[in-house]
Formats: C-alpha cells, structure tokens, sequence
C-alpha cells in the first residue's frame, strides 16, 4: 500500500523465519526453542466463538507434542517451544489462503508440501552462537510517545517533526477485509459522516526501514507485540492512505520515523556500554479500565444437581473413527480460564486408576444449556 521503496523488496511480505534453540550447558537436554515468523496470530475470524490458540498456539502444541515425550499433556512437559510475534502487521492467509513456500501451491494440514517441516529443519540445523560463557545484554527505557521531537535525519519530510496525542482514525473502526467493524465507517476517510459527528499492505515494510538503522552485519529479529499493544505502525506514505493500519497508527504519520530514532539511540548506548534514563512511569491503569464484554451473571444447575455431574455418559467402548458424545452439568468458560489446566481431559482406567491421557481439544464440540447459564 504506496510503498515507495516495493522496487528494492524481492517479495511484497518478509520469509524470514528465525528460530532461536535452547539446550542445557552440556548439549545433553533440549530445553526449548523460540521461533519467530512474520504472519499475522489471528486466522480464525471475528465469527469464532470457541475456545482456541489460533496458529501460533497450535503451532506451539504440535511442536511441544513432537519434542515432549509421547503420552505428555500439553504445557506439562519439559520441552517449551514458543512462537514468538515479530513483524507481522496485517499479513494474513485468511484472503488468498496459506501458500507453501517451496511450491505456492495452497498450505494444508495433510498435503502440504512445506507442513511444519520448515521450523523443525531450522530447529535441527541451528547452530551454537552463544555456549554459556557469552554476554546478553540489553537497554531499556520508558517513553512519552506523544511529545517525541524527530529529526529530520529520520523523517520522510526532511524535517523535523513531532509525535501527536495518541488517537485512532475513522478507519480503524471500518476494521479489516477480513474482520470489517460494526458501524459504517469506511477505510481511507479522513473524516466521518453527520451522524458520528453530533454523536461525537502492508506494515511489514515499516519493519524493513527500522532494520536499516543498524548495520548490515546485525541480525535482528522484531518482537512485534513486547511489553505492551500499541496498535499498527505505518510508513509516513502508507499513514496517508488512512486505510484500517494507518487508522490504527497512535502517534500520527511521523509515528515510525520516531521509533526508528529511539531505537538507533538505544543501539548506540547499548554498543558504547553505556546507560540509559528509565524515563517517565507509565500510567497505572489497573481498576480504571472498561470492558464492553459483561460478565456471566448467573450459572446454576438443577436442585439436587452439582456442577460436574454427568448428564448423558459415554459408552463402554469405541472402534477407532468412532464420535464419543458425552454431557455434563458446566458454566460459561469465562467464570474460570482454567490457567495452567484444561477444560476437558479424556482419562484411561489402567489397573483401577484413571490416568490423564489427552486434553486436546481439536475435535471437541461444547454445548451449553442457556436456561442455567446467563
């Protein structure tokens, strides 16, 4: 979306993927890998309503499930895999459909020529740059972006500029293709209709220019979504088309050049050892934040009933293909997130015990009776 710089990019999004792998000192024990890829965390639609992990949580899942052995539930094994954000923007299969990289031809579970084999190829083959005796180090600070004076060496005016207060435009409230908002704003408007007035591609060329404030010889890897959300952040250029990601750019058009400033300062005092001002406090926002969601009301079950008694129980046994059915007396999910657990565990009886088998929840299907549950 009016990239002046399309012609030096080989691809119209960024391929690279970059896996970080843990192991312990002595090389004898993988402890867990990082994995960062620049595709959007959302595929599953505004539609959705049902409890998921979308492609990065079910990435993570797999690879844990690959690496853990077999029979370990997931997030209780020893082996933690993560994929990480980096420079996603809006880059999402959910228009096109997913496309193997090796062939182009569409991405699918069973068929696909690439599927998966991509991170376990990186994660075999990474090589060991840090051996326990290296130096992490890093530099951090807090800042103001709404009152940032940028210079002209980083504007695409060739001027200095500054940040404004943080806003969003009409156009993030007309939301994407994929997920348009629930009133009618549109894309590319820079002002609104009578009626809200009484009433009162892609960003992943941004990430490109930052990587260019350092030297060629840096290899960096952008943690999209660390420390806190902060909406899209758009070229000067693309901030002008005023579609749903320079609506959502806070700081205004001159909000990239800014970081690209903080960010070169940063490297500079982190190269020459030097410190840095911990710069003002955010806001404590705890208790002063609103929800649009309610919370469940009410959840109940009949008089002589207790949550967690079986309603309809599963048969004795199953040929393999079979669907097990089952019911039993719950709540709305939202009374309890269940972190650190699961909503559902199928057990095995072995030697008079049962013993947690799965808690997968690919082929599961929850229905709720709304007369107990408000």
């Amino acid at each position: 979306m009016n990239n002046i710089d399309q012609g030096e990019y080989t691809y119209n999004t960024d391929h690279e993927m970059t896996i970080l792998r843990f192991e312990s000192i002595d090389g004898k024990n993988e402890i867990g890998m990082i994995n960062f890829y620049p595709v959007h965390a959302v595929n599953l639609n505004n539609t959705n309503l049902l409890v998921a992990g979308d492609n990065k949580g079910y990435a993570s899942y797999l690879f844990e499930k690959l690496k853990n052995p077999s029979g370990t539930l997931s997030g209780q094994g020893a082996f933690v895999a993560a994929f990480g954000q980096s420079n996603e923007g809006d880059v999402s299969p959910n228009l096109m459909g997913p496309k193997c990289i090796d062939t182009g031809l569409p991405c699918e579970f069973y068929t696909s020529t690439c599927n998966g084999r991509s991170e376990k190829y990186l994660y075999d083959k990474a090589q060991v740059f840090i051996n326990g005796n290296g130096i992490v180090n890093f530099r951090h600070t807090y800042v103001d972006m709404q009152t940032i004076n940028v210079s002209s060496h980083f504007t695409s005016t060739g001027r200095n500029e500054t940040t404004c207060q943080a806003a969003l435009g009409y156009a993030f409230a007309a939301g994407t293709t994929d997920g348009p908002g629930d009133f009618d704003f549109t894309q590319s408007a820079n002002s609104t209709n009578i009626f809200w007035a009484i009433l009162n591609h892609l960003i992943i060329i941004f990430s490109n220019l930052l990587k260019e404030t350092w030297t060629s010889d840096s290899h960096i890897v952008i943690a999209g979504l660390a420390n806190s959300y902060s909406h899209y952040i758009t070229t000067y250029e693309e901030y002008q088309q005023q579609r749903y990601e320079g609506g959502s750019t806070l700081y205004g058009p001159h909000t990239l050049a800014a970081y690209q400033q903080l960010f070169y300062d940063l490297a500079n005092n982190l190269a020459r050892n030097q410190s840095v001002l911990s710069g003002p406090q955010p806001f404590d926002i705890r208790g002063r934040t609103i929800s649009f969601l309610p919370p469940p009301l009410w959840d109940s079950v009949p008089i002589g009933k207790k949550f967690g008694d079986v309603i309809t129980d599963v048969a004795s046994s199953y040929k393999p293909g079979d669907t097990v059915r089952c019911s039993w007396w719950g709540a709305n999910p939202r009374n309890d997130l269940f972190t650190e657990k699961s909503f559902l565990y199928v057990d095995q009886l072995v030697n008079e015990k049962w013993v947690e088998k799965d808690d997968i929840f690919m082929c599961v299907s929850l229905a709720s009776y709304l007369v107990y549950s408000v």
